[in-house]
């Protein structure tokens, strides 16, 4: 099981906002992902679906939700729990972010409870019930603090920004692995989960295109997604 603290360090280094949390390279959809079969067991569920709820809000149209199921299958078949992503792909669909809508395949065999409804209102968010979740209505809101806005994680995450640039789509992310001086098939393959045929074509149409140079520099593959000396200053700015 996936710690609480290292989710918030994945969680804020794309966009989300906790207090004393370490950046690190982290790919958009292992990181949701991450998130997601973090969520059966937490103690801090509230407080995680919150961040999620806003974080997916300002962008849940740039995630790939082919990608980040194929990852969710995966971690089911190795036996973990990631029926909150059914919860997550309901909450999305109500933000008009229709795509998350394939993530609801993942819904829980058995009704699941968040929150204390005592005191509460004893009405229920009906787009959760469909996917049987029972949560109080405005129990959980997305919140613009809980999240930095696009431009600000564009500014930090390379990953991100060339999803802005050429659509969330496997192509923004041979982009950017290219950026990284990663420029084979098989590595494509093997980081990013796409299939070797699409990998090809697209390699092919960024060597065509001039985009992608034969060379390798390892300082740039160590950064990773994350620009470091953006995040910094970022991180920084936030905490005054």
């Amino acid at each position: 099981m996936i710690e609480s603290r290292t989710i918030f360090d994945k969680l804020a280094s794309i966009g989300c906002q906790f207090s004393e949390v370490k950046l690190v390279s982290v790919d958009i959809e292992e990181t949701l992902a991450d998130a997601i079969e973090t969520l059966p067991f937490s103690k801090d569920k509230g407080r995680i679906l919150k961040v999620l709820f806003s974080w997916t809000a300002e962008s849940g149209n740039q995630v790939i939700v082919e990608k980040l199921a194929k990852i969710l299958k995966k971690k089911a078949a190795e036996g973990a729990d990631v029926s909150y992503a059914a919860l997550l792909g309901a909450f999305a669909v109500t933000q008009k972010i229709h795509k998350w809508d394939k993530l609801k395949k993942f819904i829980p065999d058995r009704i699941v409870a968040i929150g204390d409804r005592q005191g509460g209102s004893s009405e229920l968010e009906a787009w959760a019930e469909e996917v049987n979740f029972s949560l109080q209505k405005g129990g959980i809101k997305p919140d613009s603090k809980y999240t930095l806005s696009r431009p600000q994680i564009a500014s930090m995450h390379r990953q991100y920004r060339n999803r802005l640039i050429y659509g969330a789509q496997y192509r923004a992310d041979i982009v950017t692995l290219s950026q990284l001086g990663v420029t084979t098939v098989k590595e494509m393959v093997q980081l990013i989960g796409i299939s070797r045929e699409p990998a090809t074509r697209i390699l092919a149409d960024l060597r065509d295109a001039g985009f992608i140079k034969e060379s390798r520099t390892m300082s740039k593959l160590m950064r990773g997604y994350l620009d470091v000396d953006a995040a910094s200053l970022l991180a920084a700015e936030n905490r005054r």
